[in-house]
């Protein structure tokens, strides 16, 4: 996440005096605010004692001690020893504890950002197993392992239970959607953002897996059928039909093979029949293997804040894009103001610009209804395309790279496509 803004910029000087008391530094926080930033800095002695909170409309919101001199509070997340929870507008305060003041005094700076809410990328992972089924890592664990990849978010799925989400750490950095893999002896599933998507996760029939289908969306859950042609392990293909109302299917699981490849194609032939299915991927790791690792691929959703309501939300509308690594690439395909998933209206723009950060020997491929329509090899590192939409009902992109590892091309980076309405 970037798009830090300044808000304030607070200083007082604490005469000798005032040591043994709190002092609040009071400020405006403005409505709108995804996140906000505070730090502070003490110029004094070598004796000076100065801890630091935070207080909000309601209260305190959270304490620091001297453990820390910088604390960050959202929706979702927040350092340790501050609550998450909504950013009300109004009076809020830096709360200082003047613990030892020097008689000479000190000074006091509190440096004050926030992030506002709007559509930003966000990075994440949204299929990873624990040790609450046979992962082998701990949710403190996988936070850590996340976080150091730069990613924003992490999709807990562990088989038919949720408990894992009970275990992440509250971080500033890095927040946890619960989910469940919905794991049948024909197929998995899963089922992002309820703690309950389900009563009971066995069924033995199509009628029962599209009632559990309904009830896991009835309790708020983003239902995604996972690695649906993976015939790797007895039932882990999706043998209950592929025409289940589903939110989304996780087309890239894992390394790229040849189940991956016929989920794409599998895809590709949806949509081209009207289907408006959002693509999505995840590691799908259990635990330490040459291949599989975490954000392998990455999923870049366009969301208004960092919590899983705004992910889930930018799902299920289609804002997501896939790529191999967190470094991306990222392929952004826009018509006008309208972004991946959107439906561009028969009197909207009529041309579309994909833009990227590529490799020189990347091939390009763009797709329509009417299948590949489109490929090049590229010679530029800064790819910036401009083309007409002309009588398409969606248009999306592919980049396929080299890699020396496996000596192969493979997918790089995967667009969702934007629709258009047929014209009148």
């Amino acid at each position: 996440m970037a798009d830090w803004r300044h808000l304030r910029l607070l200083q007082r000087s604490i005469p000798g005096s005032a040591g043994g008391s709190y002092i609040e530094l009071p400020f405006e926080c403005p409505d709108q605010v995804a996140l906000l930033q505070i730090a502070i800095e003490v110029q004094g002695g070598p004796d000076t004692v100065i801890d630091f909170g935070l207080l909000d409309p309601d209260g305190v919101r959270g304490w620091s001690g001297g453990a820390r001199r910088e604390a960050v509070v959202g929706a979702q997340l927040a350092t340790p020893g501050y609550r998450p929870g909504p950013l009300t507008p109004g009076r809020w305060a830096v709360l200082l504890g003047a613990y030892a003041v020097p008689a000479e005094g000190c000074t006091v700076s509190a440096r004050i950002a926030y992030l506002p809410r709007g559509a930003r990328w966000l990075r994440g992972e949204l299929h990873v197993h624990t040790m609450h089924s046979d992962g082998t890592d701990a949710p403190w664990q996988v936070a850590e392992a996340v976080a150091d990849l730069g990613l924003d978010f992490v999709a807990l799925t562990d088989h038919n239970n949720t408990t894992a989400a009970t275990g992440f750490p509250v971080r500033p950095d890095v927040f946890a959607i619960c989910g469940m893999e919905w794991t049948t002896l024909k197929g998995h599933c899963n089922l992002l953002g309820s703690r309950k998507p389900l009563d009971d996760f066995r069924v033995a029939t199509t009628g029962q897996a599209r009632a559990g289908i309904a009830e896991a969306r009835a309790r708020g859950a983003f239902v995604s059928v996972s690695h649906p042609f993976d015939d790797s392990c007895q039932g882990c293909d999706w043998g209950w039909g592929l025409d289940l109302d589903f939110d989304a299917v996780e087309i890239w699981n894992g390394p790229w093979r040849p189940c991956n490849q016929a989920a794409l194609a599998w895809w590709q032939q949806e949509l081209a029949r009207g289907r408006r299915l959002p693509a999505i991927g995840g590691s799908d790791r259990h635990g330490p293997h040459p291949w599989v690792r975490y954000g392998m691929p990455t999923n870049w959703v366009l969301a208004a804040e960092p919590t899983t309501e705004a992910v889930l939300d930018a799902l299920r509308h289609g804002r997501v894009a896939l790529s191999v690594e967190p470094a991306g690439p990222l392929l952004d395909l826009r018509s006008g103001p309208h972004v991946q998933g959107d439906l561009v209206p028969a009197g909207g723009p009529h041309g579309l610009e994909l833009r990227a950060k590529v490799r020189p020997g990347d091939r390009l491929r763009l797709y329509s209804e009417r299948g590949l329509e489109r490929e090049e090899v590229l010679a530029q590192e800064e790819l910036a395309l401009a083309f007409a939409r002309e009588d398409r009902r969606f248009w999306r992109a592919e980049l396929w790279r080299w890699f020396d590892e496996v000596r192969y091309e493979l997918p790089a980076a995967l667009s969702n496509p934007v629709y258009f309405a047929p014209s009148a």
